[in-house]
């Protein structure tokens, strides 16, 4: 039983290098893999350029009076009266509505309710504005 003692411990002291070998090996994984998703969103988010009109998320594609009966107000009036009621600023670009990350943009207000070319990044369905301009 003497003789056991120590190849006991070899076998223990193997293990526990196979371990601490294992949970390196697992760090370094999950670090590369990190590293690669941070690549790789930042080489997917190159600008992009839409031409929509920007709304608001309550109305979104079509502007209601809320009341029957009642033509519904110019859409830049309607844009503001549900920003100011809480809505955000969205795009509407051809039958989709994207989110605006930016909501603090001054020209968002000044060409609200026109037809609007911007330029910024998309993730998801969030646009972060760089540029806003009136579309010709």
């Amino acid at each position: 039983m003497v003789a056991e003692a120590p190849i006991l411990r070899d076998v223990m002291s193997v293990m526990k290098w196979e371990r601490m070998t294992l949970e390196g090996t697992v760090k370094r994984i999950a670090v590369l893999c990190a590293a690669v998703a941070m690549l790789t969103v930042s080489l997917g988010a190159a600008d992009q350029t839409w031409v929509g009109e920007i709304s608001d998320s309550a109305c979104e594609m079509q502007h209601e009076s809320g009341t029957e009966n009642v033509p519904p107000p110019p859409a830049k009036e309607c844009v503001a009266n549900c920003v100011h009621g809480g809505s955000k600023y969205v795009l509407v670009v051809e039958n989709k509505v994207l989110q605006v990350a930016n909501q603090n943009l001054p020209a968002l207000a000044d060409l609200a309710g026109s037809k609007v070319k911007i330029t910024g990044t998309l993730a998801g369905n969030t646009v972060t504005v760089t540029k806003l301009e009136k579309a010709e």
